[in-house]
């Protein structure tokens, strides 16, 4: 009786961590159609983009001026 138990808790589990993943993809897919689709997220995506490649140079050469 307790492997019973036991099988249908993996079976629980199983399919909760399925649901999570399609969740996860679903909201990826709608993120990535969003971003492509509508202009103005496009632009607020490019304009994010640059920020932070500045701040990797800016960290990359801060950390290359330490080692010296």
């Amino acid at each position: 009786m307790g492997i019973s138990i036991d099988a249908q808790h993996r079976r629980i589990q199983e399919s909760a961590g399925t649901v999570t993943f399609l969740g996860c993809g679903r909201l990826l897919l709608f993120y990535i159609l969003m971003a492509y689709l509508v202009p103005s997220l496009r632009v607020m995506i490019a304009c994010s983009e640059v920020p932070l490649q500045r701040a990797t140079c800016l960290l990359v050469s801060w950390s290359l001026q330490d080692q010296l």
